[in-house]
């Protein structure tokens, strides 16, 4: 499975989504690798932060070329703002694309401009909602119901906004590593998108 996560937006969560959709998939079938496409190598400096993360991190190089024969699943974390032939081959043999946005008007478009190129590539996508404000914020369920209603291919659960994740980061571990109730929940809702996955 090849699973790659883009947008035309940056500040949406792509990079923790690429990192928690990986965990999810190693901790269900062990062989998966991550490939960190993005200039700014942010995947790359999570994982070197720390010394939990279950799945390798490449950089793209010829070492992530070499290595990916050797795992049955691959995430890549793309750059923001791809540039129409890069996304091309990026998203080229996808079994899906995650698309984060936020759910405000500006990131729901750019979000929407990275589907139209995706369908015009013949490529399946579907949007997440990522740092959705907590209740009691109706724009979560608000803006997932008007995607639905559009017929807009979304994952039906949302990723809350929550320091877990920046928390995280900093401590080079995944949400799942993490202890405590609001860490947990945070896992929950990528393991809850992970699911949908196909």
């Amino acid at each position: 499975m090849l699973v790659t996560v883009a947008s035309y937006k940056g500040g949406v969560g792509k990079t923790t989504t690429a990192l928690h959709v990986a965990a999810y998939l190693y901790k269900k079938y062990k062989s998966v690798m991550l490939i960190d496409h993005d200039p700014n190598r942010t995947a790359t400096e999570w994982a070197a932060r720390g010394s939990a993360l279950p799945f390798p991190v490449y950089s793209v190089d010829r070492e992530a070329a070499r290595q990916l024969p050797r795992f049955a699943h691959c995430v890549i974390d793309t750059a923001a703002r791809p540039g129409t032939a890069d996304l091309a081959g990026l998203a080229k043999g996808s079994n899906l694309v995650i698309i984060p946005t936020l759910a405000a008007a500006g990131s729901l478009s750019a979000a929407m401009a990275t589907a139209h190129a995706l369908t015009a590539l013949d490529v399946p996508w579907r949007l997440l909602l990522t740092w959705v404000p907590p209740r009691p914020s109706k724009a979560g369920a608000e803006t997932l119901a008007a995607l639905q209603s559009q017929q807009t291919p979304v994952f039906k659960t949302w990723i809350a906004r929550s320091s877990i994740y920046s928390n995280a980061e900093l401590a080079g571990k995944l949400a799942c590593d993490l202890p405590g109730r609001r860490a947990q929940a945070a896992w929950e809702a990528y393991r809850s998108i992970s699911k949908e996955i196909p």
